[in-house]
């Protein structure tokens, strides 16, 4: 199975140190099982630079993807899906 980029907005209920732990995506709500890995990094572009935070997770219903965070303007971003089980 080939990935699904979307990079469509989310809402995201974080943990107290940030990290997701539900979010909202098409009107329905995935709850997070567990984060399988974090990546951080800055953007290059001088002051128009951003912290972009990607969790790769999997989810309680099994659904394997990854949320990206915009740390300086708090938006959070389906970025993609790695395996076939979004309903």
């Amino acid at each position: 199975m080939r990935s699904l980029v979307l990079h469509e907005p989310i809402e995201v209920k974080p943990d107290t140190i940030g990290f997701p732990i539900e979010f909202l995506w098409r009107r329905k709500r995935y709850r997070v099982g567990r984060v399988e890995r974090l990546r951080q990094h800055r953007t290059a572009g001088g002051v128009r630079s951003r912290e972009v935070r990607r969790f790769q997770l999997t989810t309680d219903a099994g659904l394997c993807c990854i949320l990206e965070q915009d740390a300086n303007h708090s938006t959070w971003a389906l970025e993609k899906i790695l395996n076939g089980k979004a309903s």
